[in-house]
This record gives C-alpha cells, structure tokens and sequence, in this order.
C-alpha cells in the first residue's frame, strides 16, 4: 500500500520564504518537464522557487495541505481552491501563467509542492497522515472553485484551446480506461545508445536520428519495460437541459468529448 490514510493534520512551524534557496534547481523537474533543459534563469524555474518559498510559509503551508489525498499508485492529488489561492498567495505570476499558459502553471505548482513535500519540508509532511511512509511521488494539481473558468459546453470556441475551462453536465458515454504511454526510452541499433522519448498527447514517436557521437544511425528498438504511462479515459459530457443546466430548454442538448486523465 501507499502507507498513511486520508486523515489530514497539520500545525508544524514552518518557515519564512526567506529561508528558501532560489538558485535551488527543483529536484522533480524530469518529473514535470521531461528532458527539458533546466537553466536557473528559466521563469519556470523562478515560479517554482517562488511558490516553494511560499507553500514554506505558514499560510501557504495551510493552502497546500488542507486537501490532499492519494491516487491508487500513491501519487499525491493537491486539491486547491482557486479563490482561496488567489487571495492568500502574493505571487501575481501564477495567476498570469494559469491565464496564459495553464498547462506550464500547474506543472510549476505540483512540482514546487514536490519540492516542498519532499525535500524542502520533509518533517513538516511527516504531521499529515495521508504522507507518512510515502516515497517520493508525483504531485497532482485539481482545482476547484474556478468561477473564472466556467464556460457552457454551448459556448466552447477555438479561443479556448488552451485554457483551463469548466463545463458542467452529463456524462452520457464512457469509453474503457486504457493506458496512455508518456515516454519510453529506445536503444539504437547501431551504436547501442539509449534515448528516452517523450510522446506529445500519447502519440508513439521514435527519435527521428541517434544522438550517440559519431552516430545518426535512425533505427531504434523500444525498451517498452521503460515505458510511463497514466491511466486515460474518454467520456462524452452533455449539457443539461433548463436554467441551472446552461442548456437552452427546447434546442438539442451539445455534448463535448473529454479525456480524463491520471486521478481524474
């Protein structure tokens, strides 16, 4: 098992964001970004010190730990409240980055909650009971209390590709759980060099030429017993019909597909 149950306790002195080493490369950054290059100037690296500083603080200690719990492979799922984390955390480039690059957002929280969990604050953690015994996982970020992201399923528009938006209805189809590869590593055939790939929306794409010296060899051979993969599951969500649905009494209901992924 995960070690620990879902009770929640906190209450450790924490420290003040003064505290935190800001030239600190993030331990889990291959975690969040991959094979990414990690420079200390890079503003991912910069909100991720800054929102570590602060999830060390007291207050932001009690943001991060009043709603945690644990997926069945013993990843930690931190529930926020975004109108909560808005009017208690200083840090107004979080925000700016939720607006404008969400995904890049949520990965700068989970991560800097990692360091925090992990390796900034691992005593402090040991007070809540959904972590004790736990070994370094992968921090998941859901939010809730978004108001600013609700949209109807009617109203859904090119120009919300790439936003985080809430819709509500019905879910009316529900394909199976399948697995969903990440990455994989791949040996080429020609120099033996192992290369690990990463697969943008689950998509199997091999490296296009070796990047051993001396070698632009283009055949590889899968290592699938390195393969990550999450758990993925496409549902098909109907808006419901009346005022408190969003749907428009008497035209056809809309339906959007969604995939859901990790602890969704």
């Amino acid at each position: 098992g995960c070690g620990g149950g879902g009770a929640k306790s906190a209450g450790a002195v924490m420290a003040d964001d003064d505290d935190f080493d800001f030239g600190h490369v993030p331990i889990a950054w291959p975690v969040y970004f991959g094979d990414e290059e990690c420079a200390k100037d890079d503003r991912r690296v910069l909100l991720i010190a800054q929102l570590s500083g602060w999830f060390s603080t007291k207050e932001g200690w009690e943001c991060l730990a009043n709603d945690l719990s644990l997926t069945p492979d013993c990843r930690v799922v931190m529930a926020l409240d975004y109108e909560v984390l808005r009017a208690t955390c200083p840090i107004p480039d979080v925000f700016a980055a939720l607006d404008m690059q969400p995904l890049e957002a949520v990965a700068c929280l989970g991560c800097s909650a990692y360091e925090v969990i992990f390796a900034a604050r691992p005593e402090a953690s040991k007070g809540l009971a959904v972590l004790k015994g736990l070994k370094p996982k992968k921090v998941v970020v859901n939010f809730s209390n978004y108001p600013e992201s609700a949209v109807k399923i009617r109203s859904l528009k090119a120009s919300h590709l790439g936003r985080i938006v809430t819709v509500t209805g019905s879910v009316v189809r529900a394909g199976p759980v399948r697995p969903k590869v990440t990455d994989m590593s791949f040996v080429c055939g020609k120099c033996g060099s192992v290369a690990k790939q990463s697969f943008e929306d689950g998509r199997f794409c091999p490296p296009r030429a070796c990047a051993g010296e001396g070698c632009r060899s283009r055949t590889f051979a899968p290592s699938y017993s390195e393969a990550s993969a999450m758990d993925s599951q496409v549902v098909r969500v109907q808006e419901v019909q009346g005022p408190s649905g969003g749907g428009d009494a008497g035209n056809v209901p809309r339906a959007v597909e969604c995939e859901l992924v990790e602890n969704m």
